[in-house]
């Protein structure tokens, strides 16, 4: 009776957590990546000492005495001076060892992670946990060259855009009518911060 009641509380306590995570997914998992939107020119590599280099194509070298190096016509690059590169067209962010896409440009820049989260969920038929990998994507926020910020709930996205009442409109309303307006548009957050770069310049 009481290893029934015990599993029964489990379950219980995992929907409450899966739940709580699904209202966060809908409020910021929901950006358009913008595929086909690349941006013109030609590859290159943004330095920390404020060089640009440019080439005909991007690439990578293997493992060098436990470095990986950019290879451009200046010869191999540490990958650890490269604060920002392009390739084919798609713009990363070099930041905390990670490589994040550029998905809108402008005063505010958004970023997009991809990353993995690990889980153990309980099956109550075996009595058994099992680990689980979750593969996602989380965003981040740049503006006007300041720090980068996770984005995790509209309260953030408010915060991102504070200052600009076109799209500050768009986020402060109620949760509900926020989650409705991003289930109904797929491009709605994605607009957020365009009509910020476009109207608040």
């Amino acid at each position: 009776m009481k290893r029934h009641l015990l599993s029964f509380l489990m379950v219980i306590a995992f929907l409450i957590i899966a739940t709580a995570s699904s209202v966060q997914k809908n409020e910021t998992s929901r950006f358009v990546m913008g595929k086909g939107k690349k941006e013109s020119g030609p590859d290159r590599i943004e330095l920390y000492d404020g060089r640009v280099i440019e080439m005909n194509e991007l690439t990578f070298s293997g493992k060098l005495f436990g470095k990986t190096y950019v290879e451009t016509n200046e010869g191999r690059i540490p990958w650890k001076e490269v604060r920002a590169f392009k390739r084919d067209g798609i713009y990363y962010l070099h930041y905390g060892g990670m490589e994040l896409k550029r998905i809108i440009h402008g005063r505010i820049n958004v970023y997009a992670e991809d990353y993995v989260r690990e889980s153990t969920e309980y099956n109550t038929r075996t009595q058994q946990s099992v680990q689980r990998r979750h593969y996602l994507i989380r965003y981040h926020y740049q503006r006007d060259g300041g720090p980068v910020i996770l984005l995790v709930d509209q309260s953030g996205i408010e915060k991102a855009v504070a200052g600009c009442k076109p799209a500050l409109d768009m986020v402060n309303v109620p949760f509900k009518t926020f989650r409705k307006s991003v289930r109904k548009n797929r491009n709605y957050i994605n607009q957020v911060f365009e009509r910020f770069n476009s109207e608040c310049k």
